[in-house]
């Protein structure tokens, strides 16, 4: 499956839509905010914070606070 972005939102996020159907997009589910949360394909919803992600290389994360493995 192949991805496009959409329109830029506040603060760099954005909506990656499925390149073959721009209506539905990377999604998490039932709109949840947390670590471990299910993401999976659903319509579009640029308005909802569960719809809209921000891209970054891997060495501009940060490891969670506690985390002293080393592992990110």
């Amino acid at each position: 499956m192949l991805w496009t972005e959409g329109r830029d939102h506040d603060g760099g996020f954005r909506e990656v839509r499925v390149l073959r159907d721009t209506s539905k997009t990377l999604n998490t589910l039932n709109g949840h905010l947390y670590d471990g949360t299910v993401i999976g394909i659903y319509s579009s919803e640029p308005w909802a914070e569960n719809a809209v992600w921000r891209m970054a290389p891997v060495e501009y994360m940060q490891t969670p606070a506690g985390d002293n493995d080393g592992i990110v």
